[in-house]
């Protein structure tokens, strides 16, 4: 579905394709466009798999056609005059609003740009011949006209503004969780501010990158999220609204703050915490003391290690050593008795 500039709310659905208006009480009642047009129109029975308005007019997207619908259009004398369609050589992917233009991937042809009532071919577009795009985002939200691209494996960067008969408008944007992705499957996608994105995948939950393909967040059961297949992304008042197989979950990724549970492998009650070498070091009143490699956990889900000989531990201390005039821990751990622990780590 999606909504125009004046507020109504369009449909796609097996069968047919409308638009919600209130009745005389005001409740919200479905009204069919597509039933408005008999077989020389609607040849065959829509199956609407996407939805998506582009200046006030309203593209249905089906695999085996393309309708668009224009509401406002003045000079249409009927409604016959509104509606318009386009058929696919083989099929039709998903389509794309972006920049007040209307993108879609045909099977056969590529990647298309409808300008001026004509689905036309994108510079490099017969790149995606035979490719499924999944997303296509700003690649920021600072009004750049550069487009991000999800396939089911990869990531691209479009920009259609790219004019030099030597450089490619696609190009492929790498990242450190390329060798994941190829098992997990790219399934949606969404730009967060300050040029980072939010990947939403079949399997692995959601990674958050920036600019250049560096890991910046993984979002998954491990550390909270119900479940790990994402279908679609939104971000919204400066939150990730996600849609998984149980439901729908809401991740304040602006948030400073973040939770360390036994899902980073860290168990018992925490008695003490303590930063030391890029470390971070952790006591509990039950199973001994652990450590947190900030460094490692930069490209995955951080989690803790267990210090190996330490049972129960209740406190940790920094010292400064004037002799050897280095930083050193101490950690001050009570069982049976009261010693001192000094990590190699």
């Amino acid at each position: 579905m999606d909504i125009d500039d004046y507020g109504t709310i369009y449909v796609g659905c097996e069968g047919g394709f409308g638009y919600l208006e209130p009745n005389s009480l005001g409740k919200m009642q479905y009204v069919s466009i597509s039933a408005k047009y008999d077989s020389t129109i609607i040849k065959t029975t829509p199956i609407i798999w996407r939805v998506r308005v582009v200046n006030n007019e309203v593209y249905f997207n089906a695999l085996n056609v393309l309708y668009r619908y224009s509401p406002y259009k003045k000079e249409a004398k009927s409604d016959l005059e509104k509606i318009k369609s386009w058929y696919p050589k083989s099929n039709f992917y998903i389509g794309f609003s972006l920049y007040n233009k209307f993108y879609i991937c045909e099977k056969s042809t590529g990647l298309l740009e409808m300008i001026n009532d004509s689905l036309t071919l994108v510079k490099n577009g017969e790149f995606f011949i035979k490719k499924a795009i999944f997303s296509m985002e700003p690649a920021s939200l600072e009004n750049d006209n550069e487009i991000l691209i999800t396939t089911k494996k990869k990531l691209y960067k479009f920009n259609p503004s790219q004019n030099s008969n030597n450089a490619s408008a696609i190009t492929e944007f790498n990242t450190l969780f390329d060798s994941i992705f190829e098992s997990s499957e790219i399934y949606c996608c969404v730009t967060l501010p300050q040029k980072k994105y939010a990947i939403g995948t079949i399997s692995n939950g959601v990674v958050v990158i920036d600019s250049l393909g560096n890991i910046i967040d993984i979002i998954s059961k491990q550390n909270g999220l119900n479940d790990n297949t994402i279908w679609a992304l939104k971000y919204y008042d400066r939150n990730i609204w996600m849609v998984t197989n149980n439901g729908i979950s809401r991740v304040e990724i602006i948030s400073p703050f973040r939770m360390l549970n036994e899902y980073n492998l860290l168990d018992g009650a925490v008695t003490s915490i303590n930063k030391f070498n890029n470390n971070i070091y952790i006591t509990t009143n039950s199973l001994g003391a652990y450590f947190l490699n900030t460094e490692k956990s930069k490209n995955q889900i951080p989690t803790f290690e267990k210090l190996e000989t330490i049972s129960e531990t209740w406190i940790t201390y920094n010292f400064f050593d004037t002799k050897k005039n280095t930083n050193d821990l101490i950690r001050k751990f009570i069982k049976y008795f009261t010693g001192y622990f000094f990590p190699n780590k």
